[in-house]
């Protein structure tokens, strides 16, 4: 009986016909080269995502720094705007404030206005009722320049324009005035007014303060007992003396050293 031939072990052969172990699989160069493309494809996907997710952080970074940035940046300008606005209310304020205290009166408008007048010597005082609407005009109370110069015998020259007051011809105190202008001419020197000068039918009136504030030798304001706190007083400022020999202050303007009188205008018309 012939033999059959030995069959080799399958065990003992690889999928080739290689000797090695049972179930042993030897990949071929495509195989190698297809398992080289996925591992470099894996890595390539890794560092894709990983770069895709530093640049995501970087620009959620950026994203918050900007942000950052333009809070700041109106906060600031919010604070800017706010001081701004508080600046110029101070600033109103302040203006108000001034302008207040420049145009303010020394007392309200009293129903009624009597005015005391001492005369050259300061004996003869001349008291009267007077028209509140002339002496307080406009929250400002006015003084009459005519009564005083006819009163303390200034020299007055001039037209309806412009008029000059000479005090004392002696020393040269002057004093020019224009009606309806707020600047005056004391020696020369131009100086503004509280209010406007004003002249009507009794006179040429300019506001109390400037006699108070440029005129000297008189004694100006209103009395400082309530019963009479109604009463103007316009009286000589004493130097010495009583009676009789009283010496009194001479009547001037307080600025620099008086000038030679500047020309008037020309004449315009006559006067009223």
């Amino acid at each position: 009986m012939d033999k059959q031939p030995k069959r080799p072990d399958p065990r003992r052969f690889s999928a080739r016909g290689e000797t090695g172990n049972v179930n042993r699989f030897t990949p071929s160069p495509s195989d190698l080269r297809n398992a080289r493309r996925q591992t470099i494809a894996d890595r390539s996907s890794d560092k894709f995502r990983e770069d895709s997710l530093r640049r995501s952080r970087i620009r959620v970074n950026q994203y918050k720094i900007k942000k950052k940035r333009n809070d700041r940046m109106k906060n600031f300008l919010i604070r800017a705007a706010l001081s701004l606005t508080l600046a110029l209310l101070v600033f109103g304020l302040i203006v108000i404030v001034f302008f207040s205290i420049y145009n303010r009166t020394e007392t309200d408008a009293p129903d009624s206005l009597r005015l005391l007048l001492s005369g050259t010597d300061d004996t003869s005082t001349r008291g009267k009722r007077v028209d509140v609407s002339r002496y307080y005009r406009n929250g400002t109370y006015y003084l009459n320049v005519t009564l005083l110069a006819e009163t303390y015998s200034f020299t007055t020259t001039g037209d309806k324009y412009a008029l000059r007051y000479i005090l004392d011809t002696a020393t040269g105190d002057n004093l020019l005035v224009r009606p309806g202008s707020r600047m005056v001419s004391v020696n020369g020197t131009e100086v503004f007014l509280a209010a406007p000068c004003v002249r009507d039918e009794e006179g040429v009136w300019l506001p109390l303060s400037f006699f108070n504030e440029y005129m000297s030798g008189l004694r100006i304001g209103f009395s400082d007992k309530p019963e009479w706190a109604d009463n103007l007083q316009v009286s000589r400022v004493l130097l010495e003396g009583e009676g009789s020999k009283k010496v009194f202050f001479p009547i001037s303007l307080k600025t620099s050293s008086p000038r030679a009188c500047d020309p008037l205008p020309p004449e315009q018309g006559p006067v009223d």
